[in-house]
């Protein structure tokens, strides 16, 4: 065994003992009753109304007991259906919105084209932003043409004509 070997596992042994005997001592240290009434006084600063002493004593004491496996799953199970729970703000762009922007971009480039004097450098600046907003408007399409309602008259189709050639 190599001096560095044998260190570490007398390291090992010495680490397990050391750390059971001040487990052991500390789990009989009580906290300050002063320390204590300070912790509830901010947890009740905090909202904590309903926070006792047995709670805090509890909430303490937490940390000393290391999680089982199945407490280290149920912790995990509950931030999961916490996440699910959380209700999510999602962005709508209705075609409503897309209307009253593709006014504001119209109402833009009309001021420059009345104001500008090079007459090319508006048309330009026109050109481009309507190419750049291109993608909305096709957007903008497709909604509206899934938000029509079709008539019965797209389901009733005239029957096929006959050329004279059926058998009838």
């Amino acid at each position: 065994m190599t001096p560095s070997l044998s260190l570490y596992v007398y390291w090992l042994l010495s680490y397990n003992e050391y750390t059971s005997v001040f487990e052991e001592e500390f789990e009989e240290v009580n906290f300050l009753p002063e320390v204590r009434q300070n912790i509830l006084d901010l947890a009740h600063d905090l909202g904590f109304e309903d926070l006792n002493e047995s709670d805090e004593l509890d909430l303490l004491a937490a940390d000393r007991e290391p999680l089982s496996y199945e407490e280290l799953i149920q912790l995990q199970a509950e931030s999961t259906i916490d996440e699910d729970t959380e209700p999510v703000v999602s962005k709508q762009l209705t075609s409503k919105i897309m209307s009253s922007a593709f006014s504001y971009f119209e109402q833009g480039i009309n001021i420059l084209v009345e104001n500008d004097p090079d007459v090319e450098r508006s048309a330009n600046v026109s050109r481009g932003i309507n190419s750049a907003i291109s993608c909305y408007k096709s957007l903008k399409e497709e909604i509206d043409k899934k938000a029509r309602q079709t008539t019965l008259d797209n389901f009733f189709k005239p029957p096929a004509q006959n050329d004279g050639d059926s058998d009838l």
